[in-house]
């Protein structure tokens, strides 16, 4: 009996020393990945603050540098810690505080504090069982409704306080659990002026899910539902894309190359339904044909409903970004047209194009903004050198003319520049 007690003692010991040093192997087993951004932006100073907005009149430098560790797996757990810190240059005037019709400092960039990018738990099932991954705590997340901005073409990461639970036992499928507590933002609270931009804490947390298809040769199907029973403003300025009011968003996007062709065309759509306001959307198409190898030309639609009251979407606005310029499709009753070229040559890949913007009568009373008859020209410069692994940069520059009967100064001119290097 004593020999007994010996040995399942002796049995115990050993396997808690196993433990603890595969632990510490765990540890001591991660890996370090960082990035430096920097982010130049300039805007001319327009009359049409309302078109324009945030954007008039910037002249902001920032830089940041984000350290990450994932420690190695120990029981299929894993371990995530993030830090970012950011450097506002001061090339604006110190007195120009920033709007949402403008201002030189645009708080997006001119940032100097240090956050907690990520902190979280990683579980990966056994892949006998489940192809099932849960992450718990401050993360990133990636998807058209719940967006995390990353870095480029701003300097400062965004992340989330959730519970991601991700699952791929379907073949060609994607599924992902979504359950929100808080969305960090990378704006600094103390420089953003009367733009309310600081962290979102929810008293009732955001569910959302989201799943995506390729089971189709050629055919990316994606379909998110979000679902936000706060009554506060829970998601990104500017002041149209928020609202106090509880709300449900259905998503829906097609991507489909046709077989044997050069052809290719993106669908998406977005549908906000609120519980006591009216009822909204937002839907999109581009068809892209290949010229050659490294070029194609494409010609794309847009168009958001008349109703007062805009889509609403978490993060960093992934949905309202035209397909084509730097201006947002965010104004209700706005429908943009854009045609496009593209091109790559090497490491550079460039696309240069002409949009066209259309704003009802009801679109412009309800927002305030008048777009009717705006057109601008663009391009987009992405270059990833080959020679130095992880840099990379993306140039935006263009002109818009806003076509306003009352002011003065139609014109807008607009260059972003920002650089990155991932270590």
């Amino acid at each position: 009996m004593k020999i007994n007690r010996i040995i399942l003692l002796s049995s115990i010991a050993i396997s808690v020393h196993s433990h603890a040093q595969s632990l510490s192997e765990a540890l001591s087993s991660g890996s370090i990945k960082g990035d430096f951004s920097s982010t130049l932006e300039l805007g001319s100073e327009t009359d049409a603050t309302k078109e324009a907005g945030a954007n008039n009149n910037s002249k902001s430098l920032g830089s940041a540098i984000a350290i990450d560790y994932t420690s190695g797996s120990f029981y299929n757990l894993k371990m995530g810690l993030g830090f970012q810190t950011s450097y506002d240059w001061g090339i604006q005037e110190d007195d120009t505080k920033p709007t949402n019709a403008g201002g030189e400092a645009d708080p997006r960039i001119t940032i100097t504090a240090t956050k907690l990018t990520s902190a979280f738990l990683e579980y990966d099932v056994d892949e006998d069982i489940s192809k099932t991954t849960i992450r718990v705590g401050r993360q990133a997340i990636f998807s058209p409704l719940v967006l995390s901005a990353q870095t480029m073409p701003f300097p400062m990461r965004e992340s989330f306080n959730a519970i991601v639970v991700e699952n791929n036992d379907f073949d060609h499928t994607q599924l992902k659990l979504m359950y929100i507590k808080g969305y960090n933002k990378r704006d600094d609270a103390n420089a953003n002026g009367n733009i309310a931009a600081t962290d979102k804490h929810y008293k009732k947390p955001l569910v959302s899910l989201y799943v995506a298809n390729n089971s189709i040769e050629e055919l990316k199907l994606q379909a998110q539902w979000l679902s936000n029973h706060n009554n506060q403003p829970v998601g990104d300025p500017p002041a149209v894309l928020t609202t106090s009011d509880p709300y449900d968003n259905a998503y829906l996007s097609a991507d489909y190359h046709f077989k044997d062709s050069s052809w290719s065309v993106n669908y998406q759509m977005l549908k906000t339904y609120y519980k006591t306001l009216s009822d909204t959307g937002y839907w999109g198409a581009k068809v892209r044909k290949g010229i050659s190898n490294n070029s194609g030309l494409s010609l794309s639609y847009s168009s958001v409903e008349d109703s007062r009251n805009s889509t609403g979407t978490l993060g960093d606005v992934p949905l309202y970004r035209s397909y084509g310029g730097f201006t947002p499709e965010i104004y209700v009753g706005t429908k943009v047209t854009s045609i496009e070229y593209d091109h790559t040559i090497g490491e550079i890949h460039s696309v240069i194009g002409y949009s066209k913007f259309k704003q009802s009568d009801i679109g412009i009373k309800n927002s305030g903004a008048d777009l009717d008859g705006a057109y601008g020209v663009y391009s987009r410069i992405l270059y990833n050198l080959r020679s130095v692994k992880g840099l990379s940069s993306i140039i935006i520059f263009g002109h818009y003319n806003y076509d306003r009967a009352n002011v003065k100064d139609n014109g807008f001119n607009f260059l972003r520049a920002s650089l990155s290097y991932k270590f």
